[in-house]
């Protein structure tokens, strides 16, 4: 069986195709393999979600796909715009401006990891260009992304609440 799947994904990868699909592809030819077929595919979906005891850490992924709707979404700048209008006019507004945006952003998606892809993708370049360094701008995105921690609701809650 352990061939098989390798050479499921040698022929995928000498193919040409990504990497996302030999590993796919190689991990649902075993899981077919190991439970004979789709008809007990539902068994083993039934024990990947039973084997998740509190209940409460289903509601993790659904704050990191909630994230990432409103980044895909436009929130995030929309959000950014928002706060420059208001602080970006005073001097380090933009820095200001970033971490208030991260506070923001944190607050309603809960997730810290979010927070620094969507405020951290439109705002890192803005800071360069404004002559920040780059080991600055990434510590003041990453830095101030830490308070969605502390708002609720956020992952780390729900994890705490379960203990």
């Amino acid at each position: 069986m352990a061939m098989t799947l390798m050479l499921i994904m040698i022929v995928l990868l000498v193919l040409g195709f990504p990497m996302m699909i030999p590993l796919t592809a190689a991990a649902l030819s075993g899981f077919y393999m190991m439970f004979g077929g789709v008809g007990q595919m539902d068994t083993f979906i039934q024990q990947v979600l039973g084997g998740i005891r509190p209940a409460s850490l289903i509601a993790v992924p659904m704050f990191i796909l909630a994230a990432d709707i409103m980044t895909r979404g436009q929130s995030a700048n929309r959000l950014i715009d928002m706060v420059m209008t208001f602080i970006g006019h005073i001097r380090g507004g933009l820095a200001i401006s970033t971490a208030t945006s991260c506070t923001l952003f944190g607050a309603v998606s809960g997730s810290t990891q979010a927070t620094v892809v969507a405020v951290g993708s439109a705002l890192r370049p803005k800071l360069l260009r404004a002559g920040y360094s780059d080991p600055f701008s990434l510590a003041l995105i990453i830095n101030a992304s830490d308070i969605a921690f502390l708002i609720p609701p956020s992952i780390d809650d729900y994890l705490r609440g379960d203990l």
